[in-house]
């Protein structure tokens, strides 16, 4: 079974971004994508995900605050939070974060690295 990985940014432009830096994984990971924290709990709540990269800055419910929840209810579930914002990586429930604009090739070794130690 390939890992599923969920992307969550409420800019459509960056969702297109992520899934070009990712198309040549889609024959070992399957991906999706949401536009917001909402749609990403529903999905999580239908299906299994092994990682989910989420934005920090989103209306409605923050990437924070996602990861939490993702945390609380999917505590096998990787989380990643990208942001560019200054905090304190301490602060959020996230097993990995990155700051935005994100580094393409250090965000695909993350996830790489990640999803071979799981």
């Amino acid at each position: 079974m390939k890992p599923r990985l969920l992307f969550v940014d409420d800019d459509p432009q960056i969702l297109r971004s992520l899934a070009r830096i990712f198309r040549s994984h889609v024959t070992r990971w399957e991906l999706v994508f949401a536009e917001n924290a909402l749609i990403a709990l529903d999905l999580l709540q239908r299906d299994r995900f092994d990682l989910v990269v989420t934005d920090l800055e989103m209306p409605g419910m923050t990437g924070a605050a996602l990861l939490a929840e993702v945390k609380r209810a999917f505590p096998s579930t990787v989380r990643i939070l990208l942001t560019g914002s200054e905090i304190d990586p301490s602060t959020v429930d996230a097993d990995c974060v990155l700051a935005k604009p994100f580094d393409q090739q250090l965000l695909r070794e993350e996830i790489e690295a990640i999803l071979e130690s799981v």
